[in-house]
């Protein structure tokens, strides 16, 4: 089921300090859109049988399945293949940023380590979005 009335974006991340920040940096942003978080890849997909959000933001570093494991099965996925997916974590190698490129992630973003780094992360969403024309609107 697509949510029409607001532009929706599944974050994957298990840390609780790391969604709060996010959340906080969403807040004071203003950006018009509903955050819904996931905190393992297994929750993701559960998540993901009902709804379709309209960005993935997808942290490698997750218990169980990691990131890239799940960036596989979306990509894979009919229902789920077109929905951008922008990779973030801590230990953003190149290698690990190439590995998210060739398995179809849209970008790849260091995870914000304070609350400065995640108002811009969200700016970045913000320019990212608008610059793929991937939302029409996002505001």
């Amino acid at each position: 089921m697509k949510r029409k009335d607001k532009q929706v974006v599944l974050i994957v991340e298990d840390n609780k300090e790391y969604q709060s920040l996010l959340a906080l940096g969403h807040e004071k942003s203003r950006i018009s859109c509903d955050c819904i978080f996931a905190d393992s890849a297994e929750n993701a997909l559960l998540y993901l049988h009902d709804e379709s959000p309209n960005l993935i933001l997808l942290d490698y570093e997750l218990p169980g399945i990691n990131g890239l494991q799940l960036l596989d099965q979306l990509k894979k996925s009919e229902s789920w293949k077109g929905i951008p997916v922008l990779m973030f974590s801590m230990h953003g190698t190149d290698k690990l940023v190439d590995r998210a490129y060739a398995r179809g992630a849209q970008g790849f973003m260091d995870k914000p380590d304070d609350y400065a780094s995640a108002i811009e992360l969200w700016q970045d969403l913000r320019t990212f979005w608008r610059s793929g024309d991937v939302v029409s609107e996002w505001d």
